[in-house]
């Protein structure tokens, strides 16, 4: 292949996002725009009109941030009640840590001012009645009730989210993929939806699945029927146990180790026991499984740590790659034990640059300097791999590079850079999304960089990424994009 001089990189690995979840999110209401309760009201009227919605229907909404709401709030019922009474509908907050619907959705799971959970939160009106937001576990009260994909429905959700991230230079993900559909044992339909997807190769992209569980007989159903870490092919692999410790900053659920700042009564969700977590994290241990904890505040992540270290003491191994997922909130002696217990890091720089504008507002001044701190991962030698969390966030890669070099959001803000000692290079970013990420599903020897004996994965991008100025990475096309010597993409 004739490049024209244009620069060739390793294929780019996302090592924490939802593939499926994206899928979906590509066939729901898209609301990552809206500016008010108000033109979400019109934008849901007519997504239902276009799509001929009826009673037998859900309206689903994802990519809502309610801080860029004017009202600076999630919509209740009454609110959703005003697009709809008939049909079922449910929005979910950027982060899917937070809900709300309206009451034809809680008429149909059944919930009403007496209904509680563990893990999470039921919002109340001045009555004590549910006002249609739900946080954390409390979600899937709601959730459940939502019908259900076939394998043919997640099929074609995966083949849509993988055209967009070939098209945007992935040539592999590490993803998160059994907490979209809300049933148990919906893990099998997913996992023989990818199956189905790569005999009749259809499968343009390596996966990499985290396997989230919560249920200790579930996850030994999963590893008794053979599935553990480094099972499948190389399309299609068995990867980590995925645990979800906590929230997220942003919905002021993320497990902090003291208060709020702006909400001095609350530290946050964690959504397991301590004992659950670790738990969990030494069933999959024992069986050779590492696990991806989903860890934001300095609680949820001492824990993390804190689980990883008791499964190794009560059963040592060498070369097993626990890790946390999204490492947020942190501490001088956070990163001291993370590296001393060789644990890897799953970052989405890109998170910098909306949390940028809420972090000192939620944690304090103090305890925003020692977050976010990807500069220092590299300094210290711990293996940082790149991720977006999409949907959470946009799956381009070179947004997320341009935010971690820059430390900026997309219109150039905060000028200099948030935190701008914590920039990382761009040869930090491409080695966190390559070589790091596949050293974080034990193929470092396969793939990550371009050289003889690796697959050929590889992808040519617009301009060359080292030597340009750092504004522009968010801009960078990736113009082709090649999986084990096969073109998937020519742009």
């Amino acid at each position: 292949v004739d490049a024209k001089g244009r620069t060739i990189i390793p294929g780019l690995i996302d090592s924490h996002m939802h593939l499926l979840g994206y899928g979906e999110y590509l066939s729901s209401l898209i609301l990552t725009k809206v500016e008010s309760i108000d033109e979400i009201v019109k934008k849901a009227k007519k997504y239902i009109k276009k799509n001929n919605l009826t009673k037998d229907d859900w309206l689903i909404g994802q990519g809502l941030n309610d801080e860029q709401l004017s009202e600076k709030r999630m919509p209740t019922r009454k609110e959703l009640d005003s697009i709809s009474r008939e049909i079922p509908i449910v929005i979910k907050r950027i982060c899917f840590h937070s809900i709300s619907c309206n009451t034809r959705a809680l008429e149909i799971a059944g919930i009403d001012e007496n209904t509680k959970i563990d893990g999470g939160k039921i919002e109340k009106d001045e009555n004590g009645q549910p006002n249609g937001i739900f946080r954390e576990a409390a979600k899937e009260l709601i959730e459940r009730n939502i019908p259900k994909p076939s394998v043919k429905d997640i099929k074609n959700m995966i083949k849509k989210a993988s055209k967009v991230a070939v098209q945007n230079g992935l040539t592999g993900v590490q993803t998160d993929d059994f907490c979209i559909i809300k049933e148990k044992d919906a893990w099998k339909r997913i996992i023989e939806a990818y199956n189905q997807l790569e005999e009749e190769k259809k499968l343009p992209i390596r996966i990499y699945e985290q396997c989230l569980f919560h249920d200790e007989n579930e996850l030994k159903e999963f590893i008794n029927k053979g599935y553990k870490t480094g099972v499948g092919s190389e399309m299609f692999k068995i990867g980590p146990l995925k645990i979800l410790s906590d929230g997220s900053l942003g919905s002021r659920t993320a497990y902090l180790s003291e208060p709020y700042k702006d909400y001095p009564n609350n530290t946050g969700t964690p959504i397991l026991k301590k004992e659950e977590i670790e738990n969990l994290i030494q069933i999959a241990h024992d069986n050779n499984m590492p696990s991806a904890i989903h860890a934001i505040g300095d609680k949820a992540i001492e824990i993390a740590i804190e689980g990883i270290k008791k499964a190794q003491s009560k059963n040592e191994k060498d070369d097993i790659r626990h890790g946390i997922v999204h490492y947020q909130i942190t501490n001088e002696k956070i990163f001291d034990e993370v590296k001393d217990n060789k644990i890897i890091t799953y970052i989405q720089p890109v998170f910098v640059g909306y949390d940028s504008k809420i972090a000192e507002s939620r944690i304090g001044k103090e305890r925003a300097k020692t977050s976010y701190n990807w500069k220092r991962l590299f300094d210290m030698g711990i293996t940082a791999a790149l991720g977006t969390d999409c949907p959470v966030e946009s799956l381009n890669p070179f947004e997320n590079i341009y935010c971690g070099v820059t430390r900026q959001d997309n219109d150039g803000n905060p000028e200099g850079g948030w935190l701008p000692e914590q920039k990382i290079s761009v040869e930090e970013a491409v080695k966190g999304y390559t070589i790091n990420s596949a050293y974080a599903s034990y193929d470092e020897n396969k793939k990550g960089t371009i050289e003889v004996g690796k697959y050929a994965d590889m992808i040519m991008i617009s301009e060359d990424i080292f030597n340009i100025d750092p504004n522009s990475i968010k801009d960078i096309k990736c113009k082709m994009t090649i999986v084990n010597g096969t073109i998937v993409y020519n742009g």
